[in-house]
């Protein structure tokens, strides 16, 4: 994956922070995260709600300073606000399996 990356940023994103492959790679694992939780729902080792915020967190403040910073990357922008709702999908889905396991 590393190669992918490195040569996705070469030829289609060259930014000079790796933003753009950051987000592909990033609204991967926040779709994989909602699947994981959707097909083990009874694991509680695997999720818990400070992964879930923390993970939340970490994709809005990186997002907000790429829209402050880097507002003509649209890719990159509508990349971020899309991990960002399925990071909050994932809160919300967190919650209710903690609910369910109580």
């Amino acid at each position: 994956w590393m190669g992918a990356i490195y040569t996705f940023t070469v030829q289609y994103a060259p930014d000079h922070i790796g933003a753009n492959s950051a987000y592909v790679v990033n609204t991967q694992m926040s779709f994989l995260y909602i699947v994981l939780i959707l097909r083990q729902p009874h694991e509680p080792a695997l999720q818990t709600p400070v992964i879930a915020w923390f993970k939340m967190l970490g994709t809005l403040l990186t997002t907000i300073f790429c829209f402050w910073c880097y507002p003509q990357s649209i890719f990159m922008l509508y990349l971020g606000v899309i991990s960002f709702v399925l990071d909050m999908i994932y809160i919300v889905l967190v919650h209710r399996a903690m609910g369910k396991r109580a």
